[in-house]
């Protein structure tokens, strides 16, 4: 029963979206439980992955289930809480989508990079190609160009970090002070080296 799900379900929907994302997204009217039951099982490749890294690594496996399976936990919460917010920005540049259009975006779109997430070289190349997923899988599902769909994730991790920044120098002034610092000694350091140099060859 198991195989017959994993073969008539997930490697279906793996199989349908790589072979043709754009006629996958149209087509594809899962609600949240269906997007969602997906998520949680392509979750499991990174997990295992984790934890027999760790267990090679030497550490008890007690100690690596009782670390793996909040982080797995986590994992899916953090997934409902990126797919609200490029809900969000999607809408800010046109999107006429829903949320449960935006979360199974996100799921399936991401599904390239999860499960090959343990393989080096190649998790990176999925990673840009699970982006390019994303972004015509918003494109479709919230009627806006391809253009749109880009800048609503390229604006959100620019938005995320510069929001971290201005946290940090809010709340831990020296820093700001500190990286001035920082900055200026590297400035009046290449304006010294010029200055000499200048010195050296007159």
């Amino acid at each position: 029963m198991c195989h017959d799900f994993l073969k008539n379900t997930i490697y279906k929907k793996t199989r349908a979206l790589i072979a043709d994302p754009k006629k996958f997204f149209k087509k594809n009217k899962d609600d949240l439980n269906e997007t969602g039951i997906y998520l949680a099982v392509i979750l499991t490749v990174p997990l295992i992955f984790r934890i027999t890294q760790y267990v090679m690594l030497g550490f008890p496996i007690e100690m690596v289930f009782v670390m793996g399976v909040p982080a797995y936990i986590v994992s899916i919460v953090l997934f409902g809480v990126a797919a609200l917010i490029l809900y969000f920005m999607w809408k800010i540049f046109g999107g006429q989508g829903t949320f449960e259009e935006s979360f199974s975006v996100l799921v399936y779109g991401s599904a390239p990079y999860m499960l090959f997430i343990w393989a080096p070289v190649l998790n990176w190349v999925l990673w840009i190609y699970s982006a390019y997923l994303i972004v015509v899988g918003g494109a479709i599902k919230h009627k806006i160009s391809y253009l749109r769909s880009a800048l609503a994730i390229i604006v959100l991790p620019l938005a995320i970090l510069a929001g971290i920044i201005l946290m940090i120098f809010s709340y831990f002034p020296n820093v700001y002070i500190y990286v001035t610092q920082i900055i200026e000694s590297s400035v009046n350091g290449v304006n010294a080296s010029m200055i000499n140099n200048s010195v050296f060859y007159y």
